[in-house]
């Protein structure tokens, strides 16, 4: 009966000791929840084109204190009047706007760029007072 008794005793223990070890196992669901909504390390902007340059795919946008420089990649969604365009369609002083991340310390890769000005159909209406 003693040897009975032992062996349901280490048993639970086991099992109650495997439970608490598989649940320290498993991230927190809400750290892993935070880490995807980290915000990206990037901008948005707009101004007027300073300079194309298509040998180097950048563009440098005009600004009041200094000039920004953006690095046009293979992934970046380029249009123009609503539609697909390429870095060679940009004009000096055109106006331009999107969003870049930063890569390392200077560099701004776009993810987006819009050259020309904002279609009638992405004007934001002024947010409403509450009364």
């Amino acid at each position: 009966m003693k040897k009975t008794f032992i062996k349901l005793a280490i048993a639970s223990l086991i099992i109650s000791f495997s439970g608490a070890i598989a649940l320290q196992a498993q991230p927190d669901k809400k750290e892993a929840a935070a880490e995807e909504k980290k915000p990206a390390n990037g901008l948005p902007f707009r101004g007027k084109i300073g300079a194309v340059d298509t040998a180097a795919k950048t563009i440098t946008v005009a600004g009041k204190e200094k000039s920004r420089t953006f690095h046009v990649t293979g992934q970046t969604k380029i249009t123009k009047d609503g539609q697909p365009a390429k870095l060679e369609d940009a004009k000096v002083g055109e106006e331009v706007g999107g969003f870049g991340v930063k890569v390392g310390e200077d560099k701004v890769e776009l993810k987006s760029l819009r050259i020309g000005p904002k279609p009638e159909g992405e004007k934001k209406e002024p947010k409403k007072k509450k009364e």
